[in-house]
């Protein structure tokens, strides 16, 4: 990513060097607006930025101004300034990436205390020293003067620990899904892993220009990076993006739904107020109603009880948020799941839940939202002799998470982008009004949690439910 002892001139590989500070960039400012609390969020984004300095630098002094210096006469102060950007673009990269680094990689382990705090302050200690003996040594244009046996002594450890935090994090995971956006964080993470061969241990033993080595490495990388960083969810930006999607829907539903309901609910009142002023005709002339109006009775109170199951899926609700033993929870709906399946007696629900997991939730939309998971997998399961359902507990730092799998007929690729859309269902039951994983989207967003859907057609589905650990909540039941 960065450089040294090279005269300015026209090079080469100016494009690739643009391509990358444009996308490191590019990510950092993607990955800070996604969460800017985040604090994930913030020191991946500031990995990038510092990693795309050092690539900025390099194009402005060696390609950018030389360039235009073809072709207009660049002012002293120009070249001054710019020559200052790229003296401050390398110092940042060359001295800080492995500390931005490595304070990325603790947000995965250490949650904020007082060692914390500490630990802040003090890993920050050797590369504020290695600024100032840089400084010191009075060589900063047109290119500074680095003791890379200084940096080393830092620059590797805070490296290699940091890549065996994230491996360490990655081995724990107990879901596949977890394991595998940790590896995906790993892969992000290798231009730096990459950086300490090319620049620090590569200088250190003479070799100033292996740096530009990392110019290729980086563009051969950044497909997969794009490809991972949409499609697998690496720092939840595939979550994001889901949120973003869901909620506009739920956005739509609300706003439509209530509007339909309205309309729909005066229409039946209006039909059930003539139906009764029929029905009292016939009564006082003595004469007996024909059986269309109480077909049509019928029918209208069936309008009214699916408006009203509309509206229950669809309005706004106010969580009562208390502790609550995760296990009970689980256990009580496997229960009543089981009483309501005699028929599917081939149906097998097994949990696995440590006895002290305790979530803060409202326990009443949290049971629903378990309910219609656990009854969409056993549909999807029919007639299966072998079919069996699986609902796991994970814990780690930030979530819990519960992952409920079954093998039924999983869910097609034409399908999977639109299960959370309203109204939309694959059942052909009129019961089902396709409102099951909207509602349970709402209640999961509503609690800062998310939902997670993998599936294999014929092959099965698993939803994992995540809880944050620690939540604070107002008084009207807002997240905050």
């Amino acid at each position: 990513m960065d450089e040294q002892n090279k005269q300015p001139g026209i090079c080469k590989g100016w494009v690739i060097m643009t391509i990358i500070f444009i996308s490191l960039w590019t990510l950092a400012i993607f990955l800070i607006l996604q969460d800017p609390k985040n604090e994930e969020m913030r020191w991946a984004s500031m990995t990038a930025f510092i990693g795309g300095s050092g690539a900025f630098g390099r194009a402005l002094i060696e390609n950018f101004i030389p360039y235009f210096q073809n072709y207009i006469n660049i002012h002293k102060n120009v070249l001054a300034v710019s020559s200052w950007i790229y003296v401050c673009c390398t110092l940042l990269n060359i001295l800080f990436l492995p500390y931005a680094f490595l304070r990325f990689s603790f947000t995965y382990i250490i949650k904020e205390n007082k060692i914390k705090n500490f630990l802040k302050y003090f890993f920050v200690l050797p590369p504020v020293f290695a600024l100032i003996n840089t400084i010191n040594n009075g060589e900063l244009l047109p290119r500074p003067k680095y003791n890379y046996i200084i940096i080393n002594l830092y620059a590797i450890p805070y490296i290699l620990i940091g890549f065996f935090i994230i491996a360490k994090r990655m081995i724990e995971q107990k879901t596949p899904n977890e394991r595998k956006r940790y590896s995906i964080v790993l892969l992000f993470a290798s231009p730096v892993l990459f950086q300490m061969f090319s620049v620090y241990l590569s200088r250190l033993m003479g070799y100033i220009e292996n740096f530009r080595f990392n110019m290729f490495f980086f563009v051969i990388m950044l497909p997969f990076f794009v490809y991972f960083l949409i499609s697998s969810g690496v720092l939840d930006v595939r979550l994001k993006l889901e949120k973003i999607q869901r909620d506009y829907s739920l956005k739509v539903m609300s706003s439509g739904t209530m509007i339909l309901n309205h309309a729909l609910k005066n229409n039946v009142l209006i039909i059930s107020t003539c139906l009764h002023s029929l029905k009292s005709d016939y009564e006082k002339s003595n004469k007996k109603a024909p059986e269309e109006i109480e077909v049509i009775e019928e029918t209208s109170q069936n309008m009214l009880e699916i408006i009203n199951r509309i509206k229950e899926k669809t309005e706004d609700f106010k969580l009562v948020m208390k502790n609550n033993n995760l296990k009970e929870i689980l256990h009580g709906i496997i229960f009543l799941v089981n009483n309501e399946i005699s028929n599917y007696n081939k149906v097998n629900i097994s949990l696995d839940c440590d006895e002290d997991i305790f979530i803060y939730c409202d326990d009443i939309h949290t049971k629903e939202v378990v309910y219609n998971i656990i009854k969409n997998a056993v549909e999807s399961i029919e007639n299966n002799e072998k079919g069996k359902i699986e609902i796991n507990v994970f814990k780690d730092k930030k979530t819990i998470t519960v992952s409920i799998s079954d093998n039924g007929k999983g869910i097609s690729k034409s399908e999977i982008n639109y299960i959370y859309k309203p109204f939309y269902t694959t059942k052909k039951l009129k019961s089902n009004l396709g409102l099951g994983l909207t509602y349970c989207a709402h209640v999961m967003q509503k609690h800062g949690g998310n939902i997670f859907i993998k599936s294999k057609e014929d092959i099965g589905t698993t939803v994992f439910l995540t809880f944050p650990i620690r939540r604070r909540w107002h008084d009207k039941g807002n997240c905050c």
